[in-house]
């Protein structure tokens, strides 16, 4: 009865380890996702802020219409806004990454604790069953006891008949 409670806490410790390993997975993998949107969108703000200093001196020459750098500041603005919303979105699943690593990180060494103390009672099981065993003597060939020298308990010197 014990040792299936000891084996269902251990697969419940074991399934508790593979869930916090697959937070950090996830968590590891929204942050660079984030991360990734975040270059693409900076990338394409610097697409439109590139084009807009590029239009400007036109603007000014009365070469290219003011509607054409009209249509993109407010694209630049607006990305210029998503770009900086990136920065607390990014710290946020930074510190979701941070604490689901510690969490795996506690219940490994729950389940390092758990096995090794399972260890130290199967050892101390074994050492028991090693201490019972060699104070039974065994014969090195089967046969018939014809008489008893000694009584249990009593001190034998080595290559004397019991």
């Amino acid at each position: 009865m014990s040792e299936m409670k000891i084996r269902d806490s251990e697969t419940e410790l074991v399934r508790e380890e593979r869930r916090c390993r697959q937070l950090v997975c996830e968590a590891e993998v929204e942050l660079e996702l984030k991360r990734m949107e975040q270059l693409r969108e900076a990338a394409e703000l610097a697409g439109y802020e590139t084009e807009i200093s590029r239009i400007e001196p036109l603007v000014e020459k009365k070469i290219v219409s003011e509607l054409e750098l009209s249509a993109l500041r407010p694209k630049a603005e607006s990305l210029r806004r998503i770009v900086g919303a990136y920065g607390p979105l990014l710290a946020a699943l930074s510190n979701r990454l941070e604490v689901a690593r510690r969490d795996a990180e506690a219940v490994v060494k729950q389940v390092t604790a758990r096995l090794e103390g399972d260890l130290r009672v199967a050892d101390e099981a074994l050492f028991t069953a090693y201490k019972r065993d060699a104070s039974i003597l065994h014969a090195m060939s089967d046969g018939v006891v014809s008489q008893v020298f000694r009584r249990s308990g009593d001190i034998v010197p080595a290559g004397e008949p019991v």
